[in-house]
C-alpha cells in the first residue's frame, strides 16, 4: 500500500500542473508604460524588448475573469468577480497569474493582496512605486528618482 501512495501523489501533482499550464492565454493590449495590479493576482514582470501579456488561472473560467485593460498608458490587471453580489468572498485559491514582458516601465501600483516579482532591470530616470493593501513587490529597478 505504501508503495502505491507515492506514485499516486506524483501522478496527481502532474495532472494539477498540466491543468494550470493549459489555461494560459496571451492577450493583445495597446502599448503601456505603467501597470496597476490588484485582487490577489500574482504578477511576473520581465524586462524585455517585446511587449507581451499572458494570463492563467486554475480554470479557464477564472482566467476569463482576469481583466487586462489599458487606459492612458496604464495596464490594469484585476479579477472581476460577478458572483460576489452579497459581499460573500469566495476564498478559493484561483491561482490568478499574469506574466508581463515590457521594455519601458515608469510606474507600478500594486494593491489588494497582489504580489509582484520582476526579472531583469527596469531602467527609468523616474519611477513611481505604490504598494498598498497587503500587496508585496520584489523588484530590481535602476532609477534616480523613486516616488
Amino acid at each position: 500500500m505504501k508503495n502505491l501512495l507515492l506514485p499516486a501523489l506524483l501522478g496527481l501533482a502532474a495532472l494539477t500542473t498540466t491543468a494550470h499550464a493549459q489555461s494560459a492565454q496571451t492577450r493583445q493590449v495597446p502599448a503601456f508604460h505603467a501597470i496597476s495590479v490588484g485582487t490577489g493576482i500574482e504578477l511576473a514582470l520581465t524586462a524585455g524588448h517585446a511587449q507581451r501579456v499572458e494570463v492563467s488561472a486554475a480554470t479557464d473560467a477564472y482566467r476569463d475573469h482576469i481583466e487586462t485593460t489599458v487606459k492612458d498608458g496604464v495596464l490594469t490587471l484585476r479579477y472581476r468577480n460577478d458572483d460576489d453580489r452579497y459581499g460573500r468572498n469566495d476564498r478559493t485559491n484561483k491561482h490568478l497569474r499574469v506574466a508581463v514582458t515590457a521594455d519601458e516601465l515608469t510606474a507600478l501600483m500594486a494593491g489588494s493582496g497582489s504580489s509582484v516579482r520582476t526579472t531583469g532591470d527596469f531602467d527609468a530616470a523616474t519611477f513611481q512605486l505604490d504598494v498598498s493593501s497587503g500587496a508585496a513587490v520584489k523588484a530590481d529597478l535602476a532609477t534616480t528618482t523613486l516616488t
